[in-house]
């Protein structure tokens, strides 16, 4: 991952889990996208969540995009970036488009978990993880395969295929699948 942008989505009515922040980190060639519901959006939860779960599982990109937020803009994010020889860039006051990478999947995920909780507004951290791993599994348009495909070289089997498989596409498939078991 060369490039990656980085924001917060909240706060977000407080879970049971106390979390009330969502950082996302989005890889802008592949699309991949990493959610870490969190209580906070400090410079040192985000430091720490940066470089414990994201750049020591993905390594470090060449450059981050971020807003102006005081947790992106601090002395710790930014030692933490130079000590990795990170190139932090930074988006234009006011202007959240100009960081549109993950602020459109900032809005995926918040019409996703609307749609996910029902109302049951303090639980919606338990739903990010298979939120953000539907959203990389969907094809991006410009990309034209999904994000599991680019970064893992195959798609990914959840859990909810292997619980509710697919009916096979033709009557001799059904059969071969019915008899051989």
């Amino acid at each position: 991952m060369e490039k990656v942008h980085l924001d917060f989505l909240g706060p977000l009515p407080k879970t049971k889990s106390g979390n009330e922040y969502v950082l996302l980190i989005v890889d802008q060639f592949i699309k991949w996208v990493e959610c870490f519901p969190l209580p906070s959006q400090t410079a040192e939860v985000t430091a720490s969540i940066a470089v414990r779960e994201f750049f020591s599982r993905f390594g470090c990109p060449l450059h981050i995009f971020t807003d102006q937020g005081r947790n992106f803009e601090s002395n710790l994010f930014k030692m933490e970036c130079e000590s990795v020889h990170i190139h932090k860039c930074r988006t234009t006051p006011y202007h959240p488009s100009s960081n549109g990478q993950v602020e459109r999947y900032n809005r995926t995920l918040l019409n996703a978990v609307r749609c996910y909780l029902n109302g049951r507004q303090d639980r919606w951290d338990e739903c990010v993880p298979y939120i953000a791993a539907a959203i990389r599994a969907s094809v991006n348009r410009n990309a034209g395969f999904a994000p599991n495909q680019l970064m893992l070289g195959r798609e990914v089997t959840s859990p909810f295929e292997l619980m509710f498989p697919m009916p096979p596409s033709s009557r001799g498939g059904y059969k071969r699948s019915t008899c051989s078991g």
